[in-house]
């Protein structure tokens, strides 16, 4: 499985990375959203995006829409470490 880690603090991304590639998984780090953005246009062979929701310039949400344009087969996951009911919901 190939995932695209999304997010704008990079020690975050670093130890997502090394915990996925030890399971087995080629994982590749964004720092931003217009970063991920042009990574998917290059290689839409992602199978899953894992990516922050709080971020600047473009938030999570905003990069799940523009993914989807790009690629529907491509899986996307928000995480957040600022949760709220109105954020999951």
């Amino acid at each position: 499985m190939k995932i695209l880690l999304v997010d704008d603090e990079l020690e975050y991304g670093v130890v997502m990375k090394k915990i996925l590639q030890k399971k087995g998984y080629l994982v590749d780090i964004a720092l931003s959203g217009e970063e991920a953005i042009n990574i998917i246009k290059k290689d839409k062979n992602y199978d899953l995006v894992l990516s922050d929701v709080m971020m600047k310039n473009m938030d999570g949400v905003q990069l799940l829409d523009r993914i989807k344009s790009i690629n529907r087969d491509i899986e996307v996951i928000l995480v957040t470490g600022y949760g709220s009911i109105e954020n999951a919901v």
